[in-house]
């Protein structure tokens, strides 16, 4: 049994050395990507307004508590089931 358990480990280790190996030249095949070079969708895409910080987020979407609060309620994950063990 420790024979064909070292053989085994041996082929998995061959097989993924030779798959990892296959993936590389794969890889390297492959065609180099472009340089983004339209300058006039990228400057469209800087004029958007800044993203909201966390704190104006909160507070926009709890009016009513004045402070910015957030009340957190926890989630009910389901009941554990418990077991005897072995």
């Amino acid at each position: 049994m420790k024979f064909y358990k070292s053989i085994l480990r041996i082929w998995f280790a061959f097989a993924s050395l030779l798959g990892f190996l296959a993936g590389w030249a794969f890889l390297a095949q492959s065609p180099k990507p472009q340089p983004y070079s339209d300058l006039e969708k990228a400057q469209v895409v800087a004029d958007l307004p800044p993203v909201p910080t966390i704190d104006q987020l909160l507070i926009s979407q709890n009016p009513g508590t004045g402070n910015g609060a957030v009340l957190l309620r926890p989630v009910n994950m389901g009941r554990r089931f418990r077991t005897g063990g072995s």
